[in-house]
């Protein structure tokens, strides 16, 4: 309670006053979305799987994925989701500091897309993240190669499905 002590008029107000303390939300820098093949950043394909790294973003011990009665991955995991424009993602383990989840379809024909970790209902600032319809899942060197050949392998994704394309950087 806080007590208002009128001197010139002689009168005490008295007022309840409640006071909620909250730990601070969810924070994800804005370089913290990358790939989880190849933890490089900058931008996202429908069916990416990425890593997110941030603070307070999931539940302090490591939880991992859930397989839904309809055989999906399931979009809440110990309290925790992640928004792409507001669209739940399947979700492969959640944890405080690191969270891994598949980018939604729903992106599919978007340029950008506002990417939100959720945790106890309480949601991360928003990290912007560009969108593309490829994506490197994975490099590979060929060694053996006369002049050292580097791939990229880019898992394309229209429509929803997944075809794999072999690219040379």
């Amino acid at each position: 309670t806080l007590a208002v002590n009128n001197t010139r008029l002689g009168t005490r107000t008295v007022i309840a006053v409640i006071l909620t303390l909250a730990e601070p939300g969810a924070e994800i820098p804005n370089n913290g979305v990358v790939s989880a093949a190849t933890f490089t950043g900058g931008s996202v394909a429908p069916g990416l799987l990425v890593t997110i790294f941030g603070s307070r973003i999931g539940p302090p011990t490591l939880t991992t994925a859930q397989v839904t009665p309809q055989g999906t991955l399931a979009t809440t995991i110990a309290e925790t989701r992640v928004l792409f424009d507001g669209v739940a993602a399947p979700l492969v383990y959640v944890s405080a500091g690191q969270v891994s989840a598949i980018v939604p379809y729903d992106v599919n024909g978007k340029t950008t897309t506002a990417m939100q970790v959720e945790y106890r209902g309480t949601r991360s600032n928003a990290v912007n993240l560009r969108v593309t319809d490829t994506a490197p899942i994975a490099r590979l060197g060929v060694s053996d190669s006369p002049d050292r050949f580097r791939f990229r392998l880019l898992g394309r994704t229209p429509f929803g499905r997944g075809n794999v394309k072999l690219e040379r950087e």
